[in-house]
Formats: C-alpha cells, sequence, structure tokens
C-alpha cells in the first residue's frame, strides 16, 4: 500500500495513540472513562 515503508517515530506513535484514545472515550493508559462505561451500559 501507499504507507507500507513508511516508518513513524515513537513521538508520532504516541500522539495517534493519544488521539484515538481520546476519540474511544478512554483515559492515557486506555482505561474506559466511566462516561464511556455508562454510555456502554457496562456500569
Amino acid at each position: 500500500g501507499a504507507l507500507a515503508n513508511r516508518h513513524y517515530s515513537a513521538k508520532e506513535l504516541e500522539k495517534a495513540k493519544s488521539y484515538y484514545y481520546t476519540l474511544m472515550g478512554w483515559d492515557a493508559k486506555g482505561v474506559p472513562s466511566p462516561e464511556k462505561l455508562q454510555e456502554l451500559g457496562i456500569e
């Protein structure tokens, strides 16, 4: 694919992970927030 030989720095990966966690409603460790759990009907 277009990104097959693309290498990402640790800083770029951390930024992407942080953005993804935010979109998912998770904290910095990847744990769902209480609001997200409630939204999902888990707690």
